[in-house]
């Protein structure tokens, strides 16, 4: 299934929703799973979607902040490995090379996160 279809399925089920707490539990879903340009026509289209999901994105803003700080805390933990590992007399050559790619990850998905921050402050 493409992204496009499981949105029309998570809207149709938001649409469905009997109550505030299932809309919300599914505004949440969606903005969870989907990039802002997905859905942002959808929801400002509708007043009361609208006005919970200022509240909401501030929840997954919060929570993406939160997983952020998790990635530097083990990227500061990556650079450590690495700093130890090339001022040692014998250097391993392999865990060099696995740290070095895991600190490219981290940084990586750094970066999407704060993409993702900004794409729900500013665009949401």
């Amino acid at each position: 299934m493409s992204k496009r279809e499981d949105y029309k399925i998570a809207w149709s089920e938001l649409l469905s929703a009997k109550t505030e707490e299932e809309v919300s539990e599914k505004l949440l879903k969606i903005i969870k799973s989907f990039g802002v340009d997905v859905y942002k026509n959808d929801v400002i289209s509708n007043s009361y979607f609208k006005s919970l999901a200022s509240d909401i994105k501030e929840v997954v803003i919060s929570e993406l902040k939160e997983i952020k700080s998790h990635l530097s805390v083990e990227l500061d933990g990556v650079k450590q490995e690495l700093k130890k590992i090339k001022s040692s007399d014998s250097p391993d050559k392999e865990t060099n090379k696995k740290l070095k790619s895991l600190k490219s990850d981290c940084l990586l998905l750094i970066s999407e996160l704060d993409d993702r921050i900004d794409d729900l402050k500013f665009n949401l």
